[in-house]
């Protein structure tokens, strides 16, 4: 027998309610659940099950209605949050969502689609932004979604967020629309990612339904994806190929098809700059590019010069021509033509660092110290810590006997180079010459524990016997000729030391160790003249002298030796002929000035 039902009785309705949600009957479900909030018996259950009735019947009104009422009793249900929001969106009410889908992702840690929906909801409220923030959080969760994430890298594609457009396109298919694709290969190369831009943009390449503008700007970014990489001739080959496209004639890409190659592909590169000579005659690179390989060659030099000349008549359109004329000049060692070319160039950029240094240095050549030091100081307020400034600046100062800025500039050139050894020599040479000797050997000594070679250790040991130091200098002297028993320099020096230290026989023996060996060594052979007539050994003496003149008749000191041996027998007609013998050999000589001097007295 059927069971009869009463109303009455407590929780009839939610039993009932329970019936008829499992069979499905939804309106039946509706006045059964109605009843149960007119009861007062409704609960969570109750209410979010109304709501979803009413929002899959599209009544969004009694929805949002059942979903609030829910959120009464639990205030931090997600679901019934999310539910709100969404019934508010499609009941217009795009605000009252917002704030929906704020909480609830707010609460849920875990809220992946509910970021996306936010995002639509922003987007028709016109508020972008926003939108872009919520599709950002959806996509890192999700990556996978299309079209959201083409709408993310557009929009940072527009702003010209690379790294964006890079992060959220990455995951395009390669049906995605090629527009797309295009922007996230540029988005690659702006992110130097220049293996991927290429690989995508092949990709395109390959794909024979694209035409049209689209077609070209991929063949031109490959081309300057493969130039970024730094992969010359793949770059050179891509700009072949998008030259060869209908109509494009562009000089840039031309040229290029040339220069990238040119280091590993000369021929190649060097026809290609024939053709574009004439294909494009006002673009000055093709000639000067030309002119230079030209010039490599011996067979091949004399055409250079016409190239280089056509350069010059372009020159009054690209000024910067002549900064590159006046590099080939240097290479060219034509430094007339190269001062020139920096002289014409920097009548447009007077202050140029490379010019005005080149031009120093050239002017320094040409021993034009006063042109030459004010181009090296412009330079130097430039680039003031530069030692390629500074030395040939200091080199000026020295020639114009500004000794101290010489030494100042020297000085910051070495805090600069520390282990430059061409700076500190020229350092102890300014110190020495300006009679600062303790600084001078500090310097040399330096110098010896950088670079202990023989040329230094001699200066240092001849450094040290001018200073008195002779102790020191011999042991110097000694430990070269350990290992170069024969080096006449050194062994002249170790003899100069023994006749100021009184030595006079033991330096005779080391002239005779010389002679040993290199018996008409003329240096030697006059040293020892002199050591003996030091000696008072007057006919040791006349001897090397004679020795002297018969290996070199033009050794004008012999003569005077000679003459002091006459002088000393009182014969005066010999003394005067010797000295005038030397005068007429050496007219400056010091030495000779100072005896006739003497003689007329």
């Amino acid at each position: 027998a059927a069971i009869k039902l009463d109303p009455s009785i407590k929780g009839f309705y939610k039993k009932y309610a329970d019936i008829v949600i499992a069979k499905g009957l939804q309106d039946e479900v509706i006045t059964t659940l109605t009843s149960v909030v007119n009861s007062g018996e409704a609960d969570l259950g109750t209410y979010t099950t109304l709501g979803m009735i009413f929002q899959k019947k599209k009544i969004f009104g009694r929805a949002i209605e059942m979903y609030q009422k829910a959120l009464q009793l639990e205030p931090s249900n997600v679901d019934a949050l999310v539910a709100l929001g969404s019934c508010q969106a499609q009941n217009g009410d795009l605000n009252a969502a917002v704030v929906s889908y704020e909480q609830a992702v707010m609460m849920n840690k875990a809220a992946v689609t509910e970021y996306k929906e936010l995002g639509e909801i922003y987007f028709r409220l016109g508020r972008e932004d926003e939108g872009i923030k919520a599709y950002k959080k959806f996509l890192d969760k999700s990556p996978n979604d299309e079209n959201v994430a083409i709408i993310v890298g557009k929009r940072a594609y527009e702003r010209k967020e690379y790294a964006d457009v890079a992060k959220y396109l990455a995951g395009l298919g390669e049906n995605a629309a090629p527009d797309y694709l295009i922007m996230y290969a540029e988005a690659c190369m702006n992110t130097r990612n220049y293996k991927k831009a290429v690989e995508v943009l092949e990709k395109l390449k390959s794909n024979k339904k694209i035409k049209g503008t689209f077609q070209y700007s991929i063949y031109k970014m490959t081309a300057e994806a493969y130039e970024m990489d730094s992969n010359g001739v793949d770059a050179a080959n891509a700009y072949i190929e998008y030259l060869a496209l209908p109509g494009v004639k562009e000089p840039d890409a031309a040229y290029k098809s040339a220069a990238l190659q040119e280091t590993k592909n000369p021929a190649t590169a060097q026809k290609i700059y024939e053709e574009n000579i004439k294909l494009y005659p006002a673009d000055y690179r093709n000639f000067l590019r030309l002119g230079l390989l030209y010039s490599q060659k011996k067979e091949t030099l004399q055409k250079a010069i016409p190239m280089l000349m056509k350069v010059t008549d372009l020159a009054s359109s690209v000024p910067s021509v002549w900064l590159e004329l006046a590099r080939v000049y240097g290479k060219l060692d034509k430094a007339a033509e190269e001062l020139y070319a920096y002289q014409k160039y920097t009548e447009t950029d007077p202050q140029n660092l490379e010019a005005n240094r080149r031009m120093g240095i050239l002017q320094m050549e040409k021993a034009q110290y006063n042109e030459a030091i004010v181009y090296l100081e412009i330079a130097n307020a430039q680039s003031p810590n530069d030692p390629q400034i500074m030395v040939p600046l200091a080199t000026g100062y020295v020639k114009l006997k500004r000794i101290t800025e010489a030494i100042d500039l020297l000085v910051k050139s070495k805090s600069v180079k520390k282990n430059d050894p061409d700076i500190r020599f020229q350092l102890f040479t300014l110190y020495n010459e300006n009679g600062q000797t303790e600084k001078a050997l500090s310097e040399i000594k330096d110098l010896i524990e950088l670079k202990r070679e023989t040329k230094y250790l001699l200066i240092y040991a001849q450094a040290l016997t001018n200073a008195g130091k002779y102790k020191d200098a011999e042991n110097i002297v000694e430990d070269i000729l350990a290992t170069e028993a024969e080096n006449i320099d050194v062994l002249l020096l170790k003899a100069k030391i023994l006749r100021l230290r009184k030595k006079l026989d033991d330096a005779v023996e080391v002239y005779k160790e010389i002679q040993a060996f290199s018996p008409e060594n003329v240096q030697s052979l006059f040293e020892r003249a002199e050591t003996h007539l030091q000696q008072s050994k007057v006919l040791w003496a006349e001897t090397f002298y004679t020795r002297v003149l018969r290996a070199d008749p033009k050794f004008a000191l012999a003569e005077l030796g000679l003459a002091k041996i006459a002088k000393i027998r009182k014969n005066d007609a010999a003394y005067k002929e010797h000295l005038e013998k030397a005068r007429k050999l050496e007219p400056e000589n010091k030495l000779i000035l100072e005896e006739i001097k003497n003689s007329e007295k």
